[in-house]
């Protein structure tokens, strides 16, 4: 046993991310990141760390990393609930239509910025979206002809890749820790799993 190296005593230190960049390797790295964001919205399979949206008694889920790139309210609410997993979020706006009709819309506009959807649904999306403390203004209506709209969500991407550096660096909404020697990071699910491209995160 005296050829074993004696282990010194465990201790953590948190790395310091404050003038840590988030990038991305060019353009193929930003399509690799959307497209990840994309294949969400085929399934609830990314089951891990969500918010429970509530409308209803109708329930959405919705990657609790996504929501906090995309708004600062949703930032400072998962902060605060950070040991409650799922959060339930309750709402009850004042819709025309059920919400079973209207959530996946919502998903696809959370998840990718963009969905077409009839003109008359567009009233209860705003509706919800205020709700849900996403930046109405920043939404726009395309008319396209027929009774179908589409509805984008200007800027979509880069609002999620902004939100996302200032959580790196800022250690906020993490849902993982990496253990590196005697150092702890603090890092997304959803981030490491584009990256690794299989479902293993989340």
């Amino acid at each position: 046993m005296s050829g074993l190296k004696k282990m010194e005593p465990y201790t953590q230190r948190k790395l310091n991310m404050r003038n840590f960049h988030f990038g991305c390797n060019g353009k193929d790295r930003f399509d690799e990141v959307q497209q990840y964001l994309r294949r969400l919205t085929d399934a609830d399979k990314d089951s891990a760390h969500h918010v429970i949206i509530d409308i209803a008694k109708q329930q959405l889920a919705v990657n609790a990393t996504v929501l906090s790139a995309l708004s600062p309210y949703w930032r400072n609410l998962i902060n605060e609930n950070a040991q409650d997993s799922p959060v339930i979020y309750k709402i009850s706006p004042v819709i025309s239509h059920g919400p079973i009709l209207l959530l996946p819309l919502i998903r696809l506009l959370i998840y990718v910025g963009n969905v077409s959807v009839p003109i008359k649904y567009i009233k209860d999306i705003t509706t919800i979206l205020r709700e849900l403390h996403l930046e109405v203004s920043d939404f726009a209506v395309t008319n396209t002809g027929s009774e179908v709209e589409c509805l984008t969500w200007e800027n979509h991407f880069g609002h999620f890749m902004k939100g996302l550096q200032t959580m790196c660096n800022k250690q906020e909404c993490t849902d993982l820790s990496i253990f590196v020697d005697s150092h702890v990071i603090k890092v997304h699910k959803l981030v490491l799993s584009s990256y690794v491209k299989c479902k293993i995160f989340v």
